[in-house]
Formats: structure tokens, C-alpha cells, sequence
């Protein structure tokens, strides 16, 4: 025979609770499983084969008409790239811009890449972009070591499966020296700074103290780039939503201030990310920091529902989810 106690019970709760989670409850709270299950069918109705045949049906229809009349919008792009200069010396930067359009607002990748006469691959970058209609950047491109000649800088552009580019053509030329002859001065005192990472110089009567850079002492000096010296300056490492939140799941225990202070790094899913912490580690802090109040109750009742911690229930600010989480209590109590 049903109880119908059990069944009353199921039928006041399965609105608020998964029929899985108050089935494990109960259980734990000592009922037979048998008897459970029993009581969980009860409150099970039958409902008509045809309704959910006409549901399925009414929602391809609905997906067809959507797809028909609302075609998905192609994706737009373009880009043009400009030097500053089309002819530059030996061992000079030469900078260009980039004005970067599309007609929607996703994150794409450009990547630019640097040829020489032979069509040989010498400099390549590459990055990510999000346009918001038109967008315009400005690149250093370092020739350093590069000899004369004329050189292609070839730019993509790339969201989903479109893809725009363009290229420049530029000369680097050998500088010319100045064979005018400048009588030396001298300067008066010693240029010597007492500084042994310095050039000490006179040069035309005045002291110049330049900084001496090593590619290579570990160290990303100001006149260096990951391009001139990768040993040196390393690219930096992109961190995406993901990363972050297996970040805050690797300290949630060890470090709960810090866990919750990564979740709320994300730009999205802050609070899904606080109430997965509070799951993993039945610690209540981290509802406190939750803005959403559905989400910061639902964290507070299942919390209280795996640790019969009840004291929490006065936490909650929905007046259902707060009674019944009080009638759990009461119901935990009694048995």
C-alpha cells in the first residue's frame, strides 16, 4: 500500500525539488526505497500520448518559419592596412594602421606576416579581435637586422569561416652617411656615470649615458620586443572564461577569497561559477557573494539540503523556497 504521507509530501516539494533529489533525501532519511519509489509513482500522472506529438510538431514548424524568414545574417568583413612611410632606413620601426570593419560584433583573429623579395616568411603575429563595426589599430613592425630591399606585409583577418586581407609594399634603404667633417669637442669632465649597464659617450661636448640591453638576462628591456628578443619577452598568454573558472575550482578549498575574487573576473556566469564553488566545498561564503537573488537562494536551500545545515534557511529571500526549506527541517527533525 502507498503512504500517503510520503506522497503528500512529494507532491508539496517536487515543484521546488528535482523527483532524484528528494528521492536520495528521503532515503537517507530512513524510508524504504521500495516504499519511495512507490510513492514517487503516484504522484506521477499520465499525460496523453498526443499533446507532446503536437508540441514536437509545433516546434519544427516553428523552427522552419524562423530559418525561412529570418535567414541568419552572413558575416561582413573588411580591412585596410596603411604605412606611415613606404621607405625607411636600416634598423628603423616602421608603424602602420589597420581599420578592421564587419557588420556584427564577434571576436576574430588577424595575423599579419612580413616577406621578403623571394617571398620567404621573415616576421609573423598574431591576435585576437573584437570589432565593434570599425576598429582601427596601430603596429610597430621592427626591422631591425633586416637588410635593403623591398619587402610585402600581407594582413588577414579572420571571424567564423570569412576572412578579408591586405598588403603594403615598402623599401628599406641603406642610410647615408654624412661624410661632412665636425671638429670633435670635447667635454670638460669624465662621462663615466659609475654605472656598469651604461654606454659612457661624449658626443659633441655632451655626456650621453645610454642603458646597455642583453637579449637574453631574462629581463624585457625597454628597447625590446618579442620580436627582436622572444627569449626575453615572452608573448602573453591568453585567459579565457574557461581558464579562469577551473582556476577558482583548483582553490576553492585552499584559498575561498581568492576563488571567489576569480569568479567574479568573468564576464559572464559570475554567480553560476560562485554557487558551483558552494558545491564543491559546502561553504555558504560563497552564496554571500552572489548577485542574482534566484541564484543566491536556490545555492543557500541546496546547500542547506546536502549538509542539514538549516540555519541557512533564514539566508533566503523567496518566501516558498524559504518555507520549504523550513518544512525540511521540520520533516528532518521528525524522523
Amino acid at each position: 500500500m502507498v503512504n500517503s504521507a510520503l506522497v503528500e509530501y512529494i507532491n508539496q516539494y517536487k515543484s521546488q525539488y528535482s523527483i532524484n533529489t528528494l528521492r536520495t533525501y528521503l532515503i537517507q532519511q530512513g524510508y524504504d526505497p521500495k516504499d519511495v519509489d512507490e510513492a514517487i509513482n503516484a504522484t506521477i500522472k499520465k499525460k496523453p500520448i498526443i499533446l507532446p506529438i503536437l508540441i514536437v510538431l509545433a516546434l519544427i514548424f516553428s523552427v522552419f518559419l524562423i530559418y525561412y524568414f529570418f535567414p541568419s545574417q552572413k558575416i561582413e568583413l573588411h580591412v585596410k592596412i596603411t604605412p606611415e612611410k613606404t621607405t625607411v632606413l636600416q634598423e628603423e620601426t616602421l608603424f602602420f594602421s589597420a581599420i578592421f570593419g564587419t557588420n556584427t560584433e564577434e571576436q576574430g583573429i588577424f595575423n599579419y606576416i612580413l616577406f621578403n623579395e623571394k617571398n620567404e616568411r621573415l616576421i609573423e603575429e598574431t591576435d585576437y579581435l573584437t570589432v565593434k563595426k570599425q576598429t582601427t589599430k596601430k603596429f610597430p613592425l621592427n626591422l631591425a637586422n633586416l637588410p635593403p630591399g623591398k619587402y610585402n606585409l600581407k594582413l588577414y583577418f579572420k571571424i567564423k569561416n570569412e576572412e578579408a586581407n591586405d598588403f603594403f609594399v615598402f623599401e628599406i634603404m641603406t642610410e647615408q652617411i654624412n661624410k661632412t667633417i665636425i671638429q670633435e669637442v670635447k667635454c670638460p669632465y669624465s662621462c663615466d656615470d659609475q654605472n656598469p649597464t651604461t654606454k659612457d659617450e661624449c658626443i659633441q661636448g655632451n655626456c650621453v649615458n645610454t642603458m646597455i640591453t642583453q637579449c637574453g638576462n631574462d629581463s624585457c628591456d625597454s628597447n625590446e620586443t618579442v620580436l627582436s628578443c622572444p627569449q626575453d619577452c615572452k608573448p602573453k598568454k591568453i585567459i579565457t572564461q574557461m581558464d579562469l573558472k577551473k582556476t577558482a575550482l583548483s582553490m576553492a578549498r585552499s584559498d575561498p577569497e581568492q576563488a571567489a575574487n576569480t569568479c567574479l573576473q568573468l564576464t559572464t556566469g559570475d554567480d553560476d561559477c560562485l554557487s558551483e564553488l558552494n558545491e564543491s566545498t559546502d561553504n555558504p561564503a560563497f552564496c554571500n557573494v552572489i548577485n542574482n537573488l534566484e541564484i543566491k537562494d536556490s545555492c543557500y536551500s541546496s546547500y542547506a539540503l546536502r549538509t542539514n545545515d538549516y540555519t541557512i534557511c533564514n539566508l533566503i529571500t523567496d518566501t516558498k523556497q524559504q518555507k520549504a526549506c523550513f518544512n525540511v527541517k521540520k520533516l528532518s527533525n521528525s524522523t
